[in-house]
């Protein structure tokens, strides 16, 4: 049987794109599948096998531990095909080549750029982001294939070796997922994702107290340390109710029970090209959208979107307030989005091109 092997100590074994999306997938084309990542312990999941790397917050942990424990069980599973999803992972990639293995490089994002985002000292900033395009640069000259979440990361390596491989949601799982019923008379807003400065949040919030209509936001996700008191101060904080971190069948229910989804990214330099799976998770729920106004996603999102400037408060309310008394428009924007999902914008279309990928490597 073909084997391959996804290989993070960033991300969490049952991460959406690696465990529920790219793991999945291979498993059900005949791929014998493991996944190396910090977990508590080794186990079978959905006929995928979690091979566990001692878990850690600790970024010095991660650098001169969790690596060579990663390499270590590379080694242990002796895999077809190794499938890496962080860029500080490529040295073992490398070392894999030697031994004759297919390798994967998987960009989930602008790593060089999205380490200027970082709480560190700016010279710390500039020597990693100088070492990953380093070892960016050197994937792409010796992998076998490259993976980009986005046509904007895609454009940094060969074009022979690339896959554009978008992060759409499985539009099977939301249209199982039950509508959870939420007994409120006010009109839904919902936010789901990291609750942090850069998504926006604050400014979101501030938004609400310049709404005159009865409206709440239904807030999911993990704080940004020390960001939620902050928020909590705010005029608007009292048209918030914070659910907190549920599932993602949760998600998708309440997101069939809410009326408008927003995402609110702030200016910078990974957002700016970023493509954030929430807004077509909203769309797949029929959700109408508010989002910030950047260019690509105005271009990408015209027909299911009103558009404002993430960091003015009043700009935003403007365009709650025109899709709250327009229940007509909610009601295209959302049919719209939803067309589009169903058309192209989901994972079971876009799955095919990772199995493609595969095969051409066996």
């Amino acid at each position: 049987m073909k084997s391959a092997a996804h290989v993070s100590i960033r991300h969490s074994p049952f991460d959406t794109r690696i465990f529920h999306k790219e793991c999945k997938t291979l498993s059900k084309n005949g791929y014998e599948v493991s996944f190396i990542v910090p977990h508590d312990l080794d186990e079978i999941m959905d006929n995928i096998a979690i091979v566990s790397l001692k878990k850690s917050n600790n970024k010095f942990y991660k650098v001169f531990k969790s690596i060579p424990a990663a390499l270590s069980k590379c080694f242990e599973t002796n895999c077809d095909i190794y499938h890496f999803h962080d860029p500080e992972l490529i040295p073992i990639g490398l070392i894999l080549k030697l031994k004759n293995k297919k390798i994967i490089y998987d960009a989930h994002e602008d790593h060089p750029k999205d380490v200027f985002e970082k709480l560190w000292p700016m010279p710390f900033k500039i020597i990693v982001s100088i070492y990953f395009s380093i070892l960016e640069k050197l994937a792409s000259i010796f992998f076998d294939r490259i993976i980009a979440a986005t046509s904007h990361i895609a454009l940094k390596y060969s074009k022979k070796k690339t896959t554009l491989l978008r992060n759409f949601p499985i539009l099977s799982l939301i249209d199982k997922s039950n509508e959870i019923e939420i007994r409120s008379k006010k009109l839904l807003l919902v936010y789901q994702g990291g609750i942090t400065k850069l998504r926006g949040v604050k400014q979101l919030i501030e938004s609400l107290e310049y709404v005159d209509e009865n409206v709440e936001l239904l807030l999911f996700g993990k704080w940004e340390v020390g960001f939620q008191e902050e928020c909590q101060k705010l005029a608007g904080w009292k048209k918030v109710k914070y659910l907190g971190i549920v599932k993602q069948e949760e998600l998708y229910g309440y997101g069939k029970s809410a009326d408008i989804g927003i995402i609110n990214y702030l200016p910078s330099p990974n957002n700016d090209d970023s493509l954030p799976n929430k807004p077509f998770e909203y769309m797949a729920c029929s959700l109408p959208i508010i989002m910030s106004d950047f260019k690509h996603w105005k271009e990408m999102f015209k027909s299911c979107a009103l558009f404002s400037d993430p960091e003015s408060p009043i700009k935003i309310a403007k365009n709650i307030e025109t899709l709250v008394k327009n229940p007509s428009l909610r009601q295209k924007m959302g049919s719209s989005g939803r067309k589009l999902v169903e058309k192209e914008y989901n994972w079971e279309k876009e799955s095919g091109k990772l199995i493609e990928m595969y095969e051409g490597l066996i």
